[in-house]
């Protein structure tokens, strides 16, 4: 083996990381290994103001390290400011040629576009959301990533802004979902994997990280990545669902909020409660078609009736451009049983616009 490279050395004081580098240094000599002189860079993340200008040397053997403002490691660019412009811009780079290198798929006239969409998901979007589980984006990242993401889809069908065709259209025609949602998505995912750690992995010690020395500097402070969980809404839904011979119950806590369900397959019964340490004003609904062949609306109604609730709004239609669209029921604590008409097991397949027209109204507070 001639190179081995990403390798990192990571402390909290400049002393310690020049030992760690010295150690490792000897060790590799000793194996037949050579630390390149040339290729070898540090990055200093300035978290502390207790730190000194003049004690940022680093020294491998007798030769001084160059110092970097930003390192790429593993695909991801760290900035030693603790930003992500330059991760955000390498990421739309390497996510143009990818598109680049299948764009004689990407705009081919005689392929589909909803197969053109799932190419995208496969080979494009995830070389542009690598890594983003952890970024602390702000608006201006997010609306990068959508111009970047926008002109390739357009690009895809044909199209161009001088077309005046709307965004949600093309998503819509390809089938791809907004970015920011597939953001956001991202970010809980690594949320979750992060919690089902034990407290003492890494991974988990720096949730509890307290730096200190740090100065505030004008203007609105940055966030933190944890900030960023605490701002996605809550939105608690009940459906019925059929398992069968299943039985699952789980919980999962953080510092906020507990979640805890219950999936058993003998009473086809979903249940799903979030909770939140501090008061929070939620709102429940059951939503269910009634031509639901698979787990009938009648089943789905007797078990939120069981949860024993007061009735507060008796059976009443709701209405979809002036259309009966189903009815509704309300009930003591904000729960809500809602039935569509003429969907099956799957609401937003056969009733697009009533799924959207309802769960719009629930997610706003407005009265469906």
């Amino acid at each position: 083996m001639l190179f081995a490279d990403d390798i990192v050395l990571i402390d909290e004081t400049w002393d310690r990381v020049n030992a760690r580098l010295e150690v490792w240094r000897q060790t590799l000599e000793s194996k037949g290994f050579k630390l390149s002189r040339t290729k070898t860079e540090y990055l200093g993340c300035k978290f502390s103001d207790a730190l000194e200008e003049a004690d940022m040397e680093v020294r491998l053997a007798t030769q001084i390290i160059p110092k970097k403002e930003s390192f790429k490691y593993l695909g991801s660019v760290i900035q030693g400011s603790g930003d992500i412009d330059d991760d955000v811009t390498h990421r739309i780079g390497v996510a143009w040629m990818k598109w680049r290198n299948a764009s004689g798929v990407l705009c081919d006239k005689k392929i589909p576009p909803r197969l053109k969409g799932k190419f995208y998901r496969v080979v494009v979007r995830p070389a542009l959301l690598y890594g983003a589980e952890c970024w602390p984006v702000k608006n201006s990242h997010v609306q990068k990533m959508q111009v970047a993401e926008m002109r390739m889809l357009r690009w895809m069908c044909g199209h161009t802004r001088s077309d005046k065709i709307r965004n949600e259209v093309i998503r819509e025609k390809v089938g791809v979902a907004s970015v920011v949602d597939k953001l956001r998505e991202a970010r809980l995912r690594w949320f979750g994997h992060v919690k089902r750690r034990c407290e003492d992995a890494p991974v988990r010690r720096c949730e509890g990280l307290v730096v200190e020395g740090t100065r505030r500097g004008r203007g609105r402070p940055k966030k933190y990545w944890g900030e960023f969980l605490s701002v996605i809404p809550i939105a608690l839904c009940c459906f019925a669902f059929h398992f069968s011979h299943c039985s699952i119950e789980a919980t999962v806590s953080s510092v906020d909020y507990s979640l805890s369900f219950l999936l058993d397959g003998g009473f086809d019964v979903l249940e799903l409660r979030v909770f939140r340490k501090q008061p929070l004003y939620l709102h429940e609904v059951v939503a269910s078609g009634d031509h639901d062949m698979c787990v009938p609306f009648t089943g789905s109604e007797k078990w939120t009736r069981s949860l024993g609730y007061p009735i507060v709004d008796k059976w009443r239609p709701w209405y979809v451009n002036e259309q009966v669209a189903g009815y509704i029921q309300g009930y003591d604590n904000n729960l809500i049983f809602i039935t569509i008409k003429g969907a099956g097991h799957t609401v937003p397949e056969y009733k697009p616009r009533e799924a959207m027209a309802f769960y719009s109204r629930w997610l706003e507070g407005k009265n469906i």
